[in-house]
Protein backbone atom coordinates (compact mmCIF):
# COMPACT_ATOMS: atom_id res chain seq x y z
CA UNK A 1 0.00 0.00 0.00
CA UNK A 2 0.92 3.69 -0.28
CA UNK A 3 1.87 5.84 2.70
CA UNK A 4 0.85 9.46 2.76
CA UNK A 5 3.88 11.70 3.61
CA UNK A 6 1.50 14.74 4.12
CA UNK A 7 -0.06 12.98 7.23
CA UNK A 8 2.75 12.70 8.29
CA UNK A 9 3.73 16.08 8.20
CA UNK A 10 0.39 17.19 9.14
CA UNK A 11 1.06 15.54 12.65
CA UNK A 12 4.14 16.70 12.90
CA UNK A 13 3.31 20.41 12.68
CA UNK A 14 0.29 19.98 15.33
CA UNK A 15 3.08 18.60 17.43
CA UNK A 16 5.00 21.80 17.46
CA UNK A 17 5.41 23.23 20.72
CA UNK A 18 5.27 20.14 22.96
CA UNK A 19 7.56 20.41 25.97
CA UNK A 20 9.39 17.31 27.62
CA UNK A 21 8.22 16.62 31.22
CA UNK A 22 10.04 17.17 34.43
CA UNK A 23 8.95 14.04 35.85
CA UNK A 24 6.26 11.14 34.26
CA UNK A 25 3.03 12.86 34.33
CA UNK A 26 1.15 15.53 32.34
CA UNK A 27 2.46 13.49 29.28
CA UNK A 28 -0.41 14.60 27.32
CA UNK A 29 -0.59 18.35 28.05
CA UNK A 30 1.67 20.13 25.64
CA UNK A 31 3.32 22.51 28.24
CA UNK A 32 2.01 21.38 31.66
CA UNK A 33 5.03 19.29 34.17
CA UNK A 34 7.97 20.98 31.76
CA UNK A 35 11.17 20.20 32.36
CA UNK A 36 14.39 18.55 30.99
CA UNK A 37 13.90 14.93 32.74
CA UNK A 38 12.92 13.55 28.88
CA UNK A 39 9.68 12.01 29.85
CA UNK A 40 7.01 12.45 26.83
CA UNK A 41 4.12 11.31 25.60
CA UNK A 42 6.03 9.83 22.48
CA UNK A 43 8.53 7.53 24.74
CA UNK A 44 5.13 5.77 26.74
CA UNK A 45 3.17 5.10 23.70
CA UNK A 46 5.98 3.15 21.71
CA UNK A 47 6.99 1.30 25.32
CA UNK A 48 3.06 0.53 25.29
CA UNK A 49 3.94 -1.85 22.43
CA UNK A 50 6.46 -4.09 24.47
CA UNK A 51 8.41 -5.28 21.04
CA UNK A 52 9.14 -1.88 18.98
CA UNK A 53 12.42 -1.11 20.95
CA UNK A 54 14.95 -3.35 22.56
CA UNK A 55 13.96 -1.87 26.08
CA UNK A 56 11.70 0.78 27.42
CA UNK A 57 13.01 4.43 26.26
CA UNK A 58 10.42 6.95 28.05
CA UNK A 59 12.78 9.25 30.37
CA UNK A 60 15.59 8.88 27.64
CA UNK A 61 16.74 11.06 25.01
CA UNK A 62 13.79 11.07 22.75
CA UNK A 63 14.49 13.27 19.31
CA UNK A 64 14.29 9.72 17.48
CA UNK A 65 11.36 8.63 19.62
CA UNK A 66 9.48 11.25 18.17
CA UNK A 67 10.11 10.52 14.51
CA UNK A 68 8.75 7.00 15.36
CA UNK A 69 6.32 8.17 17.11
CA UNK A 70 4.81 10.28 14.30
CA UNK A 71 4.75 7.11 11.87
CA UNK A 72 3.44 4.79 14.05
CA UNK A 73 0.40 7.16 14.80
CA UNK A 74 -0.22 7.53 11.21
CA UNK A 75 0.01 4.14 10.15
CA UNK A 76 0.07 1.69 12.81
CA UNK A 77 3.17 -0.38 14.58
CA UNK A 78 3.78 -2.98 11.64
CA UNK A 79 4.07 -0.31 9.00
CA UNK A 80 6.06 2.10 10.96
CA UNK A 81 8.49 -0.38 11.11
CA UNK A 82 8.44 -1.46 8.22
CA UNK A 83 8.90 2.12 6.66
CA UNK A 84 11.81 2.59 9.38
CA UNK A 85 13.64 -0.18 7.83
CA UNK A 86 13.86 -1.31 11.66
CA UNK A 87 12.98 -4.96 13.19
CA UNK A 88 10.93 -5.80 16.90
CA UNK A 89 12.90 -5.08 19.87
CA UNK A 90 15.43 -3.31 17.46
CA UNK A 91 17.82 0.01 18.56
CA UNK A 92 16.21 2.58 16.24
CA UNK A 93 15.41 4.53 19.41
CA UNK A 94 19.09 5.88 19.16
CA UNK A 95 19.92 8.05 16.44
CA UNK A 96 23.20 5.99 14.80
CA UNK A 97 21.20 2.59 14.68
CA UNK A 98 18.16 4.57 13.16
CA UNK A 99 20.67 5.09 10.30
CA UNK A 100 22.26 2.29 10.39
CA UNK A 101 19.23 0.45 9.56
CA UNK A 102 17.79 2.60 6.49
CA UNK A 103 21.34 2.24 5.35
CA UNK A 104 21.34 -1.67 5.45
CA UNK A 105 18.30 -0.99 3.06
CA UNK A 106 19.91 1.57 0.32
CA UNK A 107 17.60 4.43 1.82
CA UNK A 108 20.08 6.49 3.40
CA UNK A 109 21.17 9.50 1.25
CA UNK A 110 24.35 11.84 2.03
CA UNK A 111 24.69 15.07 3.35
CA UNK A 112 24.73 16.71 0.15
CA UNK A 113 21.26 15.62 -1.24
CA UNK A 114 18.62 18.00 -1.06
CA UNK A 115 16.02 15.87 1.08
CA UNK A 116 12.11 15.42 0.13
CA UNK A 117 9.29 16.25 2.29
CA UNK A 118 9.08 13.98 5.21
CA UNK A 119 12.49 12.84 5.52
CA UNK A 120 14.22 11.97 8.13
CA UNK A 121 17.00 14.39 9.29
CA UNK A 122 19.97 12.88 11.34
CA UNK A 123 23.00 15.66 12.14
CA UNK A 124 26.18 14.91 13.32
CA UNK A 125 28.20 17.08 16.25
CA UNK A 126 31.72 15.57 16.43
CA UNK A 127 33.45 12.96 13.69
CA UNK A 128 31.74 9.71 13.63
CA UNK A 129 28.88 10.72 15.30
CA UNK A 130 24.92 10.64 15.06
CA UNK A 131 23.94 13.09 17.48
CA UNK A 132 20.11 14.39 16.60
CA UNK A 133 17.47 13.83 14.42
CA UNK A 134 13.82 15.39 13.08
CA UNK A 135 11.79 15.58 10.02
CA UNK A 136 11.90 17.71 6.71
CA UNK A 137 8.63 19.78 6.68
CA UNK A 138 9.69 21.36 3.31
CA UNK A 139 12.79 22.14 1.46
CA UNK A 140 12.67 25.84 -0.47
CA UNK A 141 15.30 26.75 -2.60
CA UNK A 142 18.91 26.00 -0.40
CA UNK A 143 16.95 26.03 2.61
CA UNK A 144 15.49 22.84 4.60
CA UNK A 145 12.86 23.74 6.84
CA UNK A 146 12.62 20.65 9.84
CA UNK A 147 10.44 19.83 12.73
CA UNK A 148 12.53 18.34 15.37
CA UNK A 149 11.90 16.70 18.85
CA UNK A 150 13.89 17.31 21.99
CA UNK A 151 15.53 20.26 20.52
CA UNK A 152 15.49 23.00 23.30
CA UNK A 153 13.68 20.32 25.14
CA UNK A 154 10.74 20.28 22.93
CA UNK A 155 9.34 20.45 19.30
CA UNK A 156 10.39 23.42 17.25
CA UNK A 157 11.32 24.36 13.73
CA UNK A 158 14.56 24.74 12.75
CA UNK A 159 16.29 26.01 9.32
CA UNK A 160 19.57 24.55 7.51
CA UNK A 161 21.23 25.09 4.36
CA UNK A 162 21.41 22.17 1.72
CA UNK A 163 24.83 20.78 2.56
CA UNK A 164 25.24 22.28 5.61
CA UNK A 165 28.53 20.66 8.06
CA UNK A 166 26.52 19.46 10.88
CA UNK A 167 24.05 17.22 8.67
CA UNK A 168 24.50 13.97 8.57
CA UNK A 169 22.17 12.37 5.88
CA UNK A 170 18.61 11.71 5.45
CA UNK A 171 16.75 8.13 6.49
CA UNK A 172 14.06 8.00 3.36
CA UNK A 173 11.03 5.81 4.14
CA UNK A 174 9.68 4.12 1.05
CA UNK A 175 5.94 5.95 1.35
CA UNK A 176 4.65 3.96 -1.89
CA UNK A 177 5.88 0.55 -1.32
CA UNK A 178 3.48 -2.24 -1.65
CA UNK A 179 5.48 -4.89 0.64
CA UNK A 180 4.06 -6.68 3.55
CA UNK A 181 2.70 -4.58 6.54
CA UNK A 182 3.69 -7.41 9.33
CA UNK A 183 7.14 -5.64 10.07
CA UNK A 184 8.73 -9.24 9.25
CA UNK A 185 12.52 -9.98 8.05
CA UNK A 186 12.87 -5.30 7.82
CA UNK A 187 16.38 -5.87 8.71
CA UNK A 188 18.19 -8.21 7.07
CA UNK A 189 19.14 -8.42 3.43
CA UNK A 190 17.85 -11.90 1.19
CA UNK A 191 20.74 -12.12 -0.45
CA UNK A 192 24.61 -11.02 0.39
CA UNK A 193 25.14 -7.59 -0.02
CA UNK A 194 28.62 -9.16 -1.56
CA UNK A 195 31.01 -5.68 -0.09
CA UNK A 196 30.50 -6.23 4.26
CA UNK A 197 33.46 -7.18 6.23
CA UNK A 198 33.18 -9.50 9.09
CA UNK A 199 34.17 -6.07 11.16
CA UNK A 200 30.70 -4.63 9.33
CA UNK A 201 28.95 -7.75 10.17
CA UNK A 202 29.99 -7.84 13.78
CA UNK A 203 28.83 -4.36 14.51
CA UNK A 204 25.61 -4.91 12.99
CA UNK A 205 25.29 -7.71 15.36
CA UNK A 206 26.05 -5.59 18.36
CA UNK A 207 23.45 -2.97 17.11
CA UNK A 208 20.74 -5.65 16.76
CA UNK A 209 20.28 -5.80 13.13
CA UNK A 210 20.25 -9.17 12.65
CA UNK A 211 18.09 -10.68 15.40
CA UNK A 212 19.01 -13.17 18.60
CA UNK A 213 20.22 -16.30 19.10
CA UNK A 214 19.69 -19.43 16.60
CA UNK A 215 17.23 -16.77 14.58
CA UNK A 216 20.68 -14.41 14.37
CA UNK A 217 22.67 -17.76 13.12
CA UNK A 218 20.65 -18.43 10.34
CA UNK A 219 19.52 -14.76 8.71
CA UNK A 220 23.47 -14.35 8.54
CA UNK A 221 23.87 -17.95 7.33
CA UNK A 222 20.99 -17.67 4.61
CA UNK A 223 22.43 -14.60 3.71
CA UNK A 224 25.44 -15.84 2.39
CA UNK A 225 27.78 -15.41 5.72
CA UNK A 226 30.03 -17.28 7.79
CA UNK A 227 28.00 -16.97 11.59
CA UNK A 228 30.51 -18.70 13.78
CA UNK A 229 33.16 -16.10 11.66
CA UNK A 230 30.94 -13.05 12.58
CA UNK A 231 30.21 -13.98 16.01
CA UNK A 232 33.94 -14.56 16.63
CA UNK A 233 34.38 -10.81 15.58
CA UNK A 234 31.62 -9.41 17.60
CA UNK A 235 33.60 -11.23 20.63
CA UNK A 236 37.11 -9.60 20.22
CA UNK A 237 34.98 -5.88 19.50
CA UNK A 238 33.82 -6.45 22.52
CA UNK A 239 37.16 -6.63 24.08
CA UNK A 240 38.73 -4.28 22.04
CA UNK A 241 40.80 -5.79 19.78
CA UNK A 242 41.40 -3.83 16.36
CA UNK A 243 39.44 -4.07 12.89
CA UNK A 244 39.83 -6.56 10.13
CA UNK A 245 39.38 -5.63 6.41
CA UNK A 246 38.83 -8.77 5.22
CA UNK A 247 35.16 -9.67 3.36
CA UNK A 248 32.96 -12.04 5.04
CA UNK A 249 32.24 -13.92 2.22
CA UNK A 250 36.32 -14.79 2.19
CA UNK A 251 36.23 -16.92 5.27
CA UNK A 252 35.58 -21.05 5.40
CA UNK A 253 32.14 -21.98 4.60
CA UNK A 254 29.97 -22.94 8.29
CA UNK A 255 29.68 -26.71 7.47
CA UNK A 256 28.88 -27.98 11.32
CA UNK A 257 25.74 -27.26 13.07
CA UNK A 258 24.35 -23.82 13.83
CA UNK A 259 25.76 -22.32 16.34
CA UNK A 260 23.34 -21.27 19.18
CA UNK A 261 24.66 -21.49 22.72
CA UNK A 262 27.95 -19.94 22.17
CA UNK A 263 30.27 -19.17 24.77
CA UNK A 264 32.17 -16.12 25.35
CA UNK A 265 35.53 -16.31 27.25
CA UNK A 266 36.86 -13.09 28.88
CA UNK A 267 38.49 -11.65 32.11
CA UNK A 268 35.55 -10.70 34.55
CA UNK A 269 35.20 -6.77 34.62
CA UNK A 270 34.05 -4.69 37.47
CA UNK A 271 34.33 -1.02 39.27
CA UNK A 272 37.05 0.63 38.67
CA UNK A 273 37.46 -0.55 35.23
CA UNK A 274 38.33 1.80 32.21
CA UNK A 275 38.68 1.44 28.73
CA UNK A 276 37.23 0.41 25.23
CA UNK A 277 35.65 -3.18 26.54
CA UNK A 278 33.98 -0.86 29.44
CA UNK A 279 32.89 1.61 26.97
CA UNK A 280 31.02 -1.58 24.85
CA UNK A 281 29.35 -3.01 27.70
CA UNK A 282 27.94 0.62 28.61
CA UNK A 283 26.49 1.03 25.04
CA UNK A 284 25.18 -2.16 25.62
CA UNK A 285 23.22 -1.82 28.75
CA UNK A 286 22.18 2.45 27.27
CA UNK A 287 20.72 0.02 24.33
CA UNK A 288 18.85 -1.92 26.40
CA UNK A 289 17.38 1.15 28.82
CA UNK A 290 20.05 1.41 31.30
CA UNK A 291 21.61 4.90 32.31
CA UNK A 292 25.02 4.43 32.74
CA UNK A 293 27.08 7.30 30.33
CA UNK A 294 27.31 10.48 30.04
CA UNK A 295 24.50 12.80 28.97
CA UNK A 296 25.49 15.89 26.69
CA UNK A 297 23.59 19.06 26.57
CA UNK A 298 21.62 17.96 23.52
CA UNK A 299 20.37 15.00 25.73
CA UNK A 300 21.75 11.73 23.96
CA UNK A 301 24.02 9.39 26.44
CA UNK A 302 27.07 8.09 25.22
CA UNK A 303 29.04 5.57 27.15
CA UNK A 304 32.66 7.19 28.63
CA UNK A 305 34.20 3.69 29.47
CA UNK A 306 34.43 4.46 33.00
CA UNK A 307 33.28 1.83 35.46
CA UNK A 308 31.88 3.62 37.84
CA UNK A 309 29.47 3.51 40.87
CA UNK A 310 26.21 4.19 38.36
CA UNK A 311 27.67 1.66 35.76
CA UNK A 312 27.59 -1.10 38.66
CA UNK A 313 23.93 -0.23 39.23
CA UNK A 314 23.23 -0.16 35.64
CA UNK A 315 24.94 -3.88 35.63
CA UNK A 316 23.40 -4.80 38.68
CA UNK A 317 19.85 -3.76 37.85
CA UNK A 318 20.24 -5.72 33.80
CA UNK A 319 21.70 -8.69 35.89
CA UNK A 320 18.26 -9.18 38.11
CA UNK A 321 15.89 -8.52 35.07
CA UNK A 322 17.56 -11.29 33.46
CA UNK A 323 17.99 -13.96 36.42
CA UNK A 324 21.49 -14.13 36.67
CA UNK A 325 23.36 -13.49 39.83
CA UNK A 326 23.24 -9.95 40.62
CA UNK A 327 27.07 -9.17 41.85
CA UNK A 328 27.38 -5.70 39.37
CA UNK A 329 30.18 -7.65 38.17
CA UNK A 330 30.17 -8.19 34.07
CA UNK A 331 31.46 -11.73 33.75
CA UNK A 332 30.37 -13.88 30.23
CA UNK A 333 27.13 -15.20 31.89
CA UNK A 334 25.97 -11.43 31.39
CA UNK A 335 27.75 -10.24 28.16
CA UNK A 336 26.51 -13.33 26.62
CA UNK A 337 22.74 -12.14 27.87
CA UNK A 338 23.85 -8.66 26.74
CA UNK A 339 24.72 -10.01 23.33
CA UNK A 340 20.78 -11.36 22.96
Amino acid sequence: MAYDRNKVIALAQAEVGYHEKASNASLDDKTANSGSGNWTKYGRDLDALGDFYNGPKNGYAWCDQWYDWLLYKCFGKDAAMKLLCQPKYSAGAGCYYSALYYKQHGQFYGPGTVPEPADQIFFTYAAGEVSHTGIVEKVVGNTIYTIEGNTSDGVYRRTYSVGQSSIYGYGRPKWDDDGPDDGTDTNVPTTPSGGKTVDELAREVIAGAWGNGADRTKRLTDAGYDAAAVQKRVNEILSGAPAQEQPAQETPTQTTAPLVGYAIYLEEISEGATGSFVKAVQTLLILRGYSCGRVYYNGSERADGEFGPITKDAVMSFQKANGLEVTGVVDAKTMTALLK
